[in-house]
């Protein structure tokens, strides 16, 4: 997955209750997805207190914040509890989406096999455009590797920036 791919949609169930459709967000703003292991990871429970703490910050960029992992709603609402973001966190229990965005990380057992049911999400964060298409990707190398706020919110700056229209490009 790279810049200018298309980002694969999906429908997935809200911590809260309820589905989002990336489609649906997309036709109102903009959207950064933040892949995240789980509740129990505790860098993963800093990076989305992070980003709660400013998310005005995003909206004033036009951009929602959708938090995604592979846990179940009962995790799912712990995590509401710790942390208890404004934006919605999303459950992909099957791990689908998870793989479709090509992170899907898993441990594996002292043979090297994996276990399947231990998979999570490599910690990533992809914005999209309203255009469907990435504008920016990070991927973590490791467990710890995940960008800072400030460094989301540049992305979403520069790529805000970079999809402006020039004055002679504006219809009249």
């Amino acid at each position: 997955m790279v810049v200018g791919d298309a980002a694969p949609g999906f429908a997935l169930p809200k911590v809260r209750g309820g589905e989002l459709e990336l489609a649906k967000v997309l036709s109102e703003t903009r959207a950064a997805l933040v892949f995240y292991r789980g509740g129990w990871c505790p860098i993963c429970n800093r990076q989305l207190a992070d980003i709660s703490n400013r998310y005005a910050d995003f909206r004033a960029c036009n951009v929602a914040v959708l938090a995604i992992s592979n846990e179940e709603v009962r995790q799912g609402k712990k995590v509401l509890a710790k942390v208890g973001p404004p934006y919605p966190l999303l459950l992909d229990s099957s791990s689908n989406v998870i793989a479709r965005y090509g992170l899907v990380a898993a441990k594996r057992d002292p043979l090297g096999w994996v276990l399947r049911k231990h998979e999570y999400a490599h910690p990533a964060v992809v914005l999209i455009g309203q255009d469907s298409r990435i504008e920016w990707f990070y991927r973590g190398k490791n467990y710890r590797d995940r960008p800072t706020v400030d460094q989301i919110l540049a992305a979403v700056r520069r790529t805000e920036k970079e999809s402006e229209p020039d004055e002679g490009d504006q219809q009249r």
